[in-house]
């Protein structure tokens, strides 16, 4: 995830070729190979629905990164037609990655081996992953965007794959049993 005016920069320049990923991802979803949801094909399709996630928020992320760091800057009244075809990628990772999202959750929904408890933890999870990620866009502003030497990485905890070892290790979940909470 973008922290700064470079990080968002790098990040749109590869824009084109996250097109072409998440394309390819999801026509091979449209293969019919989501069943049977086994528990390791169910772990492996979260996964990818959270990384899908993760990017378009990724990409919204740059592009608000973006916006905040050149309203400093004086615009002119014509964009180029980089900048629009950037902008067009942006809108086509963030559609097709909630396709994927949302079909991976039906597939879930669905299947009768996984649903019920396993699609509410699948939509949880997303929750977190954009609750997570909207706080620190809504928290960006043109002070915080300066490029600094990063101490901590402060996006650490939102890391697809430090979900699913956090998970393994229960780091991070709350525990509620009878009586608690």
């Amino acid at each position: 995830m973008p922290a700064t005016v470079a990080d968002a920069t790098a990040v749109r320049n590869g824009f084109h070729s996250l097109v072409i990923d998440v394309t390819m991802a999801l026509d091979t979803l449209s293969l019919p190979v989501l069943e049977p949801l086994t528990p390791a094909r169910l772990q492996d399709v979260t996964v990818l629905a959270l990384s899908c996630l993760y990017a378009g928020v990724s990409v919204a992320t740059c592009m608000a990164i973006l916006h905040v760091g050149t309203t400093q800057q004086v615009r002119t009244g014509s964009t180029s037609s980089k900048e629009e075809d950037y902008e067009n990628d942006a809108a086509i990772i963030v559609q097709k990655c909630l396709e994927i999202y949302d079909m991976i959750g039906q597939a879930i929904s669905s299947s009768r081996r996984a649903g019920g408890e396993h699609y509410q933890n699948f939509q949880l999870l997303g929750a977190w992953c954009l609750l997570n990620s909207l706080f620190l866009i809504l928290n960006l502003s043109p002070t915080t965007l300066a490029d600094k030497g990063k101490e901590k990485d402060p996006l650490a905890a939102l890391r697809v794959r430090d979900i699913i070892v956090r998970s393994k290790e229960g780091v991070g979940s709350p525990k509620l049993g009878p009586g608690k909470g």
